[in-house]
């Protein structure tokens, strides 16, 4: 089930209004469409407009930025830092290493890092676990029921950070959650969720990964979100102490491509809607 949301950003005098879409919402119309492809919306945020007005943005001569957005996310990023996030040890993680992917998103990366120059405590929160399911998960109501595979929380640095790199979520791909301080790392690929979410790094190890799976087993309770997503919340949520590591400060940054993009990897896609 396609899932209309956002995404006109609050950045343009033409988007003034943020416009949400939900699933079983009515499809701009064709006159919209092209109201807002003439006043540049398909380059500013081209997260919606290739998504529901592709029409619109084709009838202009231009070409679907996606495969070139892709394919930049999936190639590594050969200077990149590192942000890690250092849990409580009476939690037993190891701590989990994310390479930023200023290629993709500057703007972002630039914000997290000057915001962990001054603080560096509780400089992560996560409070969300979300496995990947053992079998497709049913249907509940308008939605399909969980678990959405992800860890969810909120990173210091993050609010009011702009749309940037909006690329297919891939499995280790972390990505900022509308325009708020709060983010996701995906457990799997997520091709059904589109064009949507601005990614900032991408998980740097198997070690790292090995921590986000064990926080997604972790007890939690549910709650059902303002959308009627039935989500899953930490009992006790788990702060972290955040520090970046400088461009060649850790010898394993290669093996970004190895966690990611394995030839022959299995992952669940079910094409599961999330309330982010």
């Amino acid at each position: 089930v396609k899932r209309f949301e956002l995404l006109l950003a609050m950045r343009t005098k033409t988007a003034v209004q943020l416009l949400l879409f939900h699933q079983g919402a009515t499809a701009p119309t064709q006159t919209k469409c092209h109201q807002w492809s003439r006043s540049g919306e398909c380059v500013k945020n081209p997260s919606f407009m290739w998504s529901e007005c592709v029409a619109a943005c084709k009838s202009l001569g231009l070409s679907e930025p996606w495969a070139g957005i892709d394919a930049r996310a999936r190639a590594e990023s050969a200077s990149a830092q590192i942000l890690e996030l250092t849990f409580h040890p009476r939690n037993a993680f190891a701590p989990l290493r994310i390479v930023l992917r200023s290629d993709l998103s500057p703007l972002t990366v630039a914000s997290i890092v000057k915001a962990l120059s001054t603080k560096r405590d509780a400089a992560a929160v996560f409070y969300r676990n979300e496995p990947v399911p053992i079998v497709p998960p049913a249907q509940c109501g308008a939605f399909q029921c969980g678990p959405y595979s992800l860890v969810q929380g909120r990173l210091h640095g993050l609010a009011s950070t702009p749309v940037e790199a909006t690329p297919i979520v891939r499995r280790g791909y972390v990505a900022r959650i509308k325009d708020g301080a709060d983010f996701f790392v995906a457990l799997a690929d997520h091709e059904e969720w589109g064009h949507s979410f601005t990614v900032w790094g991408v998980v740097m190890d198997a070690a790292s990964m090995a921590t986000l799976e064990a926080i997604s087993h972790l007890p939690f309770h549910e709650q059902t979100g303002a959308g009627g997503t039935i989500m899953r919340l930490l009992d006790v949520e788990l702060e972290t102490v955040g520090t970046i590591i400088p461009s060649g400060g850790h010898n394993s940054v290669g093996e970004q491509s190895i966690l990611v993009h394995a030839e022959g990897e299995q992952h669940d896609m079910s094409s599961n809607s999330v309330e982010l």
